[in-house]
């Protein structure tokens, strides 16, 4: 995992879209795993 403390803030800014990117993609794919169970 990335140290988003150190570094300028265009690094903090790049890390932390990154983070949000994964995490938010991570979500939509576990309610997609979750709505294939229910049909």
């Amino acid at each position: 995992m990335i140290n988003c403390c150190s570094g300028t803030i265009y690094q903090q800014l790049f890390c932390l879209n990154t983070f949000n990117s994964i995490f938010f993609k991570n979500l939509r794919y576990q309610y997609v795993e979750e709505n294939k169970q229910d049909t």
